[in-house]
């Protein structure tokens, strides 16, 4: 058994009737060399109470009080103290309306320094709130990534289109704490932090491993900020934090909803005019033509005519464009009145 060190981030807002069960299968884990950083998030309910409930059962537990400031301020907080204690090895994320199997912890360790990689992560298993989780038939296999495809599989290009898991999750991973050291989440932004978080860190990985075990249980909570469908993001948006209640994964699912700026970090790392490049593009292109959508809908004149030259400029060279991509330049060139019509009756 590996005696590595593992920080848990758990950030924690008005769940007192999950809590309990997220914690309780941390308890259960079989690597026992662990800490988990509870931050909660200016709880309005009782999840403050619950979490040093088990502080006092289990010194393995630490809590973090703090005014409501979102979740990526309480990611970060965890991850402040973590970096000052300086002890440990590998740094996990669990959502506090989660759980995890026993294994959680010492499969994905044992992979890492099995494999030498940067980082690990498992199967996710999804249910309902209320519902028994019922593992899929189909799950990814264990499989050992490069740089390219660790871009391939958080971004779900080429071979991984076919796994419907959530590929832009922070939480169903485990990091080496060197990787992330220095890194913050962006507390500007409102939706997609977790991607761009991801994308900061990812820039540091050379290699990782797919655990095949579903060692994480995702909890679809109706009414939670993960039920919703997120809006456009860019590096320029700020507004009021969220709730730490459930990490918001812009994209999920939906490649036109990740932020233009983090879209170009993620392009950055691959190889210049390759092919993993020019498919990182694409999604750029969708984004932009998203934008575009939901300016005509908005009828907002300047953001039309901007989201319009950036879309000209990014669909050049032509020879790198999809066949969907040429059909939004198509469907450009018939104009303002036509695009106008159009985008309000896709959006009916």
């Amino acid at each position: 058994m590996s005696d590595s060190r593992i920080a848990i981030v758990i950030p924690v807002y008005n769940v007192e009737r999950y809590l309990a069960e997220c914690l309780d299968s941390i308890l259960k884990q079989t690597h026992r060399h662990f800490v988990a950083f509870l931050v909660n998030d200016g709880s309005t309910d009782g999840s403050g109470a619950v979490c040093d409930e088990y502080a006092k059962r289990d010194d393995r537990f630490r809590v973090i009080h703090k005014t409501n400031s979102g979740v990526s301020s309480a990611r970060n907080a965890a991850l402040d103290a973590i970096e000052k204690d300086g002890s440990f090895d590998f740094i996990a994320f669990i959502d506090s309306d989660d759980f995890v199997a026993p294994g959680f912890l010492s499969e994905m360790v044992s992979a890492i320094l099995r494999e030498k990689v940067d980082y690990a992560l498992c199967n996710t298993i999804t249910f309902k709130d209320g519902e028994t989780p019922v593992e899929r038939k189909f799950r990814v296999p264990y499989t050992r990534l490069n740089k390219d495809n660790i871009l391939e599989q958080y971004l779900g290009l080429h071979d991984w289109r076919k796994y419907k898991s959530k590929k832009k999750s922070i939480f169903n991973k485990m990091f080496s704490a060197p990787s992330l050291r220095g890194l913050r989440f962006d507390t500007r932004m409102r939706t997609g932090e977790d991607v761009r978080y991801f994308a900061m860190v990812s820039s540091r990985m050379s290699s990782a491993v797919m655990v095949d075990r579903p060692l994480y249980f995702y909890r679809v909570r109706a009414g939670s900020l993960m039920t919703s469908r997120a809006p456009d993001i860019s590096a320029s948006q700020t507004g009021v934090p969220v709730p730490a209640e459930k990490t918001v994964s812009p994209d999920d699912g939906d490649s036109t909803d990740l932020g233009l700026d983090t879209i170009r970090l993620f392009m950055n790392q691959a190889k210049n005019d390759s092919h993993l490049y020019w498919s990182i593009h694409g999604q750029l292109i969708d984004a932009l033509w998203k934008r575009l959508k939901n300016a005509y809908v908005a009828n907002m004149p300047h953001e039309i005519d901007h989201c319009k030259k950036q879309l000209l400029k990014e669909m050049h060279p032509l020879r790198h464009l999809s066949v969907r991509h040429y059909r939004m330049r198509f469907l450009l060139a018939l104009g303002d009145s036509f695009m106008k019509k159009y985008c309000l009756d896709r959006k009916k």
